[in-house]
């Protein structure tokens, strides 16, 4: 596997998360639920459905019923 990728698009750079998310490259990331995302604290996710493969960033409100999913939201 190769040490470097090009994140230059948005699609780039959500096969990047993924691969990090899934543990196809080695990271520093926080532990994932087990969706395999990342919910970091500080953020509101009550009711929503998170996942899989998403990252919902500190400071961020998700919805009551709202879903998710192969996603990347920050603040």
């Amino acid at each position: 596997m190769n040490d470097w990728i090009d994140i230059g698009t948005p699609e780039r750079y959500l096969e990047a998360t993924g691969d990090l998310l899934a543990g196809r490259v080695q990271s520093k990331l926080p532990g994932r639920d087990q969706t395999g995302s990342l919910v970091y604290d500080g953020s509101v996710t009550n009711g929503a459905h998170i996942g899989p493969h998403a990252v919902v960033g500190p400071h961020c409100s998700v919805g009551p019923d709202a879903a998710i999913e192969n996603s990347v939201l920050y603040d």
